[in-house]
């Protein structure tokens, strides 16, 4: 589904694409961050059902058209 919403950002000419994510999806690897790069954090703003509170993590996909 990533994958789609980038083809669809190039599409339509956008250069960046942002997403928003937490630490209770896991953390995201160098080889499993599809490109995007972590820019910042709001630490403890997710609240969890089991009252855990986790980071909410601010990322960022440069897109171009070398981009693949």
């Amino acid at each position: 589904m990533l994958d789609a919403a980038v083809d669809i950002c190039r599409a339509l000419g956008m250069s960046q694409l942002y997403l928003t994510t937490n630490r209770q999806t896991g953390p995201w690897t160098s080889t499993g961050n599809k490109g995007f790069v972590e820019v910042g954090r709001m630490p403890h703003n997710t609240l969890a059902a089991d009252g855990s509170l986790y980071d909410e993590v601010y990322m960022v996909r440069e897109l171009d058209t070398a981009d693949e």
